[in-house]
């Protein structure tokens, strides 16, 4: 079974596989929207999904003791997974930010920081 679309087509046997993903649904062409066979909808992340995503972010990192999740996935309420994987490197970040400014005004720096969401 084969399937056209414009001057692409699917095959039944085909070893190609694509998935398109976006935050902004209402943005994508019409032509895109043709092209894509299939679409669902993945919602929000909820509480308990949101801490789970900030630890699998945060694994390979060193983090505080006692570092609160929960917190941070109370205070996070409308992100998506993207969203808090932008979270974490904005504020790892700004700590490397301070850090070269403390050196550049001659201040005494630490070689770790530690980084507070």
């Amino acid at each position: 079974m084969e399937h056209s679309y414009s001057r692409y087509s699917f095959s039944k046997c085909s070893s190609h596989d694509s998935c398109f993903a976006t935050n902004q649904p209402l943005e994508l062409d019409e032509a895109i929207l043709r092209r894509i066979p299939r679409a669902f909808e993945i919602g929000m992340p909820d509480h308990s999904e949101r801490v789970k995503i900030l630890k699998t972010i945060l694994k390979c990192e060193k983090v505080k003791e006692g570092f609160d999740y929960e917190h941070v996935a109370r205070l996070c309420e409308e992100y998506t997974g993207s969203d808090l994987f932008e979270l974490c490197k904005q504020a790892a970040y700004l700590a490397v930010s301070d850090i070269l400014r403390d050196e550049k005004e001659g201040k005494p720096t630490r070689r770790v920081c530690t980084i507070l969401l």
